[in-house]
């Protein structure tokens, strides 16, 4: 099974259909003939349609069972290419991480540490 990705938002309804033959086809060993009759029923929605139509969509365009199948692959593949956007750039790079500052506002250090020359000093505090 190869690592599937959702069509591009413009895809055309037969790239959308051949996507969900594929799902059928590798995840539930669906045979050719019936997965090209079930994948069939998606006839207008283009590669946008994948992710923003909801479950009952799904289920009243492909079927229950198949709707609502299809629909989690379709939203699993989404969030993997989502995930996987934030992992590396088109270079391949890993995003750098946002540096964290070493004091606070106060001027503090992370631990609660105050600085060894701190301008304040507390007068007139005493235990009772």
């Amino acid at each position: 099974m190869a690592n599937q990705q959702l069509p591009p938002t413009y895809a055309t309804p037969t790239a959308v259909r051949d996507f969900l033959a594929t799902l059928l086809r590798d995840h539930h060993a669906v045979p050719e003939s019936e997965v090209r009759e079930m994948a069939s029923k998606w006839r207008l929605g283009r590669g946008s349609e994948l992710v923003s139509i909801g479950v009952e969509t799904y289920r009243a365009i492909l079927g229950a069972e198949v709707g609502a199948i299809l629909f989690g692959h379709a939203r699993k593949v989404s969030g993997n290419q989502k995930q996987g956007q934030n992992q590396t750039d088109s270079a391949g790079n890993r995003p750098k991480r946002k540096e964290v500052p070493k004091t606070d506002i106060f001027g503090l250090e992370p631990e609660g540490k105050s600085p060894s020359a701190s301008p304040f000093r507390v007068v007139g505090l005493r235990k009772v």
